[in-house]
């Protein structure tokens, strides 16, 4: 419970002068309840509610409270409630009247309503000086709601903070105070979370006195002496930069002004093993360092070893990332490596030495160290760290391997099963099965690939999940590796115009000459064909058409245990053969099978897969082809070839697998829309894009563009550059995400290789087809498939998740612009503009376009963020970084079609027209050439369209020369705009165009005044 408190008699008549010339009595009265299970409130009895020990009641038995306080300052009041059983509880009032209601529901005692602020506090000895923990730094924080309380804490030695704090939406005002001087800064406090905020003192002017000098000493047998020429490097402790350098002199000494703080010093000189050390350069005062570096023919020396988890199957799984430190005590030597992909290390050291040497590893999710002592003499010595115990795997695959021959099945004893997670390849769990053909894994709960071999016999590969807790049961059954006599294949029929189509019901017959056995079989309605013959015989295969054509071909071939695979082909002889090897980037390069093949030209296109040799075979009209080849886990590939009649051509393709630098992200100069294609944790934007223009990382969201640091897989971005380029992006590949999209316009990236169409799991039908746009120098474009590194904008009807699923099919992404192919179009600067035609409004959806790129961004649409237009007058605007226009008209109707600028001159719509603009942003009205019709006695003036956001087209018609003037006035009659100012004017239809960007939304009037009369009054409105 709250106590009262005393306060000193002076105070007491300061106060209670004070109240006497300002106070105003407020009653403050209220409820104290808590809520229960079924919603109802239960009154709190004896409560304390208080403001200070002067003002405060306790509520009664049905919870209620009522007291009078003084309000004696111009602000909000702090009002304190507390219970037995129950948190404490804050709120702040500002009283607008001479009673003030203000209830309170407390929650019981254990439930979270504080959360955590925490930080570091560090100096800094100018801005490329060490990070220095500062201790004993003192931290305040009070509430920016009101003037009580305040809390205060201390940093430790490590400069780190912490304090529990009231969770409030309100941010609380934090105050730092050290040696080096005050900071101040705001932090919000969210009930049971934590909040960091650190705070940085940085000097800029370090002290120059500080250096650090010594002598380097060459040691060679049993002599010592001095070496000139050493080089000394500095850098601050476990990080790569600033670097201080300098060389010894002659007698072999050095010297080296240093920033105060601890630093990484090593020696090094040819010939010589180079020595690291670590040391604290203090401040304002001579730091001495001598160094000793053997001869590097007399002593070569050094650690190596593996570092790995020890399974309780008996397997090994190397950990890479680990840290290897060795210390000697007795010289103040310190080497340190890392492990690499296979858990292994090497690094030189001084013998003749004792080290202490330390692992210390992550692996999953588990902190691991391990330090060993070891006496290193004139030669290399191994030292492995393995680690044991429990990891967390609670799942049992469990299982028998068979083997079968002919008709018969038996156990496989010795059999190898071998498990790694789907996506990437490590870790590996492996096990041998028993005398019975058992096999048992223990597996961390998740999806495995799971693979069993034995020598002999075909290898199996299953897809499984793993429960957690419980056994899983999976058999496998191994053919005999190879036995499989027969001969299969496909025919097919070249058409006139080229196009290959299989041949249905071609009669296939295998005759050995030799015994006179003959073996038959009937093309399917794909052309494919299989026939089990005998192995170890010569066959002369022959393929007969059916009729009316009966063409017959024969083709020799000698059948073993392996399955043979014949192509027949009937048709044009202007047909060529392209075949080729895909293999990847390793010195002794293997094959990639599997690998997704396609040739295509204008008037050609063919795709296959590579066989287990990675070969692939086509035969195709001669010309020439581009050839695309993509494979998961690869990078995808593009070249061109030359197929010649009758001919074979060969072509030999080298893929580079995702791991080895990263996938590759050019962009050009200014906005580009990018994604992240591999998982890099939660790298700054300017680490992943150094040459990128800072604070330029823009996302989307319903309610517009947002300023992002840290990119996300799965979202597209708005990111710029000063110029072309290209970026590397390391980290885990992916090669399936699930989206969250909500109605309307979406920013996407899709995962680690290409998404055809086929790539796209859209269950639910959320999806506006014809709505996938990528960003170009000239503007938006509609996309044919979804490539790494690319950000891409995409529409659904209604809110809802899509999977996207990396495709060996290159099938594109429909394009509906088939359904404006006899309407008119307009290509601005190489972006095209429809218009003369109608669709429906579900047709229509599939011709709007995405939100305009941020400043600076090119663009062109038609009003209402579309690229077709059905009406008869249409505006569209262009948003360039040119001064000229390159306009393309191509009209499909009889109608003539005129474009005007907002001087009102008017282009006549057709062939290749060039305009110049000074403006970023220009507007442009489209529109069927009026007739020449006579106009009425009755000057006319009409607006289009109204209500309008931000152009207008006023049309009016003048009946006799007149000096004419059009102006347009707001609601309070001030005029905004006028045209023409009194110029003169023929008889006929003329129009206008008022762009009303620079105006605010509201009703608006325009007049036509003829011969300074006002002869007619048009109201429009304007909505933004």
């Amino acid at each position: 419970m709250r106590s009262t408190k005393s306060v000193p008699l002076l105070l007491l008549s300061i106060i209670f002068n004070f109240s006497f010339l300002n106070a105003q009595e407020i009653i403050l009265y209220g409820n104290v309840s808590s809520l229960n299970d079924d919603g109802s409130l239960s009154p709190i009895h004896a409560a304390y509610v208080g403001i200070d020990s002067d003002w405060y009641s306790y509520s009664d038995e049905a919870g209620n409270y009522e007291f009078i306080f003084e309000w004696i300052w111009n602000g909000p009041v702090t009002v304190i409630c507390e219970a037995d059983g129950f948190d404490t509880q804050y709120a702040t009032i500002m009283p607008e009247g001479d009673v003030a209601e203000l209830n309170f529901l407390l929650s019981p005692s254990g439930e979270d309503e504080n959360g955590i602020l925490f930080g570091y506090v560090y100096y800094q000895v100018s801005p490329s000086g060490p990070q220095i923990p500062v201790e004993g730094a003192s931290i305040g924080a009070t509430p920016s709601w009101g003037p009580e309380p305040w809390f205060q804490t201390y940093t430790n030695e490590l400069g780190y903070y912490e304090m529990e704090l009231w969770g409030n939406d309100s941010p609380w005002y934090i105050y730092c105070e050290t040696e080096y001087g005050q900071q101040e800064s705001e932090a919000t406090v969210t009930p049971g979370y934590e909040t960091e905020l650190n705070f940085m003192f940085l000097d800029d002017e370090p002290p120059v006195e500080s250096f650090l000098s010594g002598i380097v000493y060459g040691v060679e047998d049993d002599m010592i002496f001095t070496l000139s020429g050493a080089q000394i490097r500095a850098t601050p402790n476990d990080q790569d930069e600033p670097v201080y350098e300098t060389e010894t002199n002659e007698e072999g000494h050095y010297e080296l002004p240093l920033p105060s703080g601890y630093y990484d010093v090593t020696a090094s000189h040819e010939g010589f093993q180079t020595v690291l050390t670590y040391i604290y350069i203090g401040a304002n005062q001579e730091n001495w360092q001598d160094f000793y570096l053997e001869h590097s023919e007399s002593q070569i020396a050094g650690l190596y070893g593996l570092v790995y988890w020890e399974t309780p199957n008996g397997n090994e799984i190397f950990i890479p990332g680990a840290q290897i430190r060795a210390e000697s005590q007795d010289a103040n030597l310190v080497f340190e490596a890392e492990t690499g992909e296979g858990g292994g290390y090497e690094m030189e050291v001084i013998g003749y030495h004792h080290y202490i040497v330390t692992c210390t590893a992550e692996f999953e999710g588990m902190e691991l160290i391990q330090v060993h002592d070891i006496y290193v003499g004139e030669s290399w010595a191994e030292l492995n760290f393995g680690f044991e115990g429990e990891p967390p795997m609670d799942g049992l695959l469990t299982g028998y391997i068979f083997g079968i021959e002919i008709d018969a099945l038996f156990p496989l004893p010795g059999s190898i099963v071998s498990a790694t997670p789907t996506g990437p390849a490590d870790p590996f769990w492996e096990t041998t099965a028993n005398e019975e053909g058992q096999y048992e894994l223990y597996l961390p709960s998740g999806g495995y690939l799971v693979t069993a071999q034995y020598e002999g016999y075909t290898s199996e590969t299953v897809d499984v999940f793993i429960e957690s807790n419980q056994p899983n049961e999976l058999d496998f059954y191994l053919d005999q590796e190879g036995y499989n006599p027969m001969i299969h294949g496909q025919v097919w029929m070249i058409t006139g115009s080229g196009n290959e189509i299989p041949v249905n019901e071609a009669i296939i017959q295998a005759l050995n000459e030799e015994t006179g056995i003959t073996f038959d079989a009937v093309t399917d309605e794909n052309g494919n064909f299989e026939i089990e013959v005998m192995p170890y015989m010569q066959y002369f295969v022959s393929c007969t058409t059916p009729d009316p054509s009966g063409m017959t071909q024969v083709q020799e071939v000698f059948v073993d245990i392996s399955p043979v695979e014949l192509v027949f082909v009937f048709g044009n002889e202007n047909f060529g053969w392209l075949t080729g090897y895909v293999h990847d980037s390793n010195p002794e390069p293997f094959p990639v099978p599997n690998a997704h093949v396609v040739i295509e030209n204008d008037s050609h296109s063919y795709d296959s897969q590579t066989g287990n040799s990675g070969t692939f075979e086509f035969h195709l009209p001669n010309g020439w082809y581009t050839i695309h080849v993509s494979a998961p886990e690869f990078e995808s590939f593009t070249g061109e070839t030359m197929v010649y009649p009758g001919e074979e051509t060969f072509i030999e393709i080298t893929l580079s697998e995702f791991n080895e630098n990263g996938t590759v992200v050019s962009y050009f100069g200014g906005w580009n829309l990018i994604g992240i294609p591999r998982y890099t944790g939660e790298e700054q934007i300017e680490n992943l894009f150094p040459e990128s223009i800072e604070e330029t990382l823009y996302g989307y969201d319903q309610s517009g563009y947002y300023l992002e640091n840290i990119p996300e897989t799965g979202n597209g971005y708005w990111l710029k550059f000063w110029e072309p380029g290209s970026a590397s992006i390391y980290g885990e590949p992916f090669y399936e995400i699930t989206l969250e999209l909500t109605e309307g316009w979406n920013l996407i990236a899709g995962p680690s290789g290409t998404v055809s169409y086929i790539g796209v799991d859209d269950s639910d039908g959320i999806l506006v087809e014809g709505t996938l746009y990528l960003y170009t120098e000239g503007g938006y474009e509609m996309a044919e498939i979804i490539t790494p590194g690319n950000g891409y904008w995409i529409k659904t009807f209604e809110s809802g998740t899509i999977t996207l699923n990396v495709t060996e099919d290159l099938a594109k992404f429909k394009n509906w612009e088939s359904l404006v192919s006899n309407a008119n179009q307009l290509n601005i600067n190489g972006q095209t503009l429809y218009f003369g035609m109608s669709l429906s409004d579900i047709e229509m959806q599939s011709f709007s376009l995405p939100p305009a790129p941020p400043e600076g961004g090119a663009d062109v649409r038609f009003f209402g963020d579309t690229k077709l237009c059905s009406t008869d007058e249409c505006i569209f605007k262009v948003v360039n970084n040119v001064n000229k226009l390159t306009l393309e008209c191509d009209l499909n109707d009889d109608k003539e079609w005129e474009i005007i600028d907002k001087h009102n001159n008017i282009i006549k719509c057709e062939g290749i027209q060039t305009i110049e603009t000074f403006d970023s942003q220009a507007s442009f009205l489209l529109r069927i050439k009026p007739d020449s019709e006579i106009p009425s006695d009755v000057p006319i003036i009409s607006a289009f369209p109204n209500p309008f956001n931000p152009i207008i087209t006023l049309r009016f018609s003048v009946s006799d020369l007149s000096k004419v003037n059009v102006s347009i006035y707001d609601i309070d009659g001030r005029l905004v705009e006028s045209f023409f100012t009194g110029a003169e004017m023929e008889r006929g239809m003329h129009t206008v165009m008022w762009d009303a960007s620079a105006y605010s939304s509201g009703t608006y009037f325009v007049s036509l005044i003829t011969n300074q009369k006002i002869v007619q009054t048009q109201k429009i409105v304007l909505i933004k």
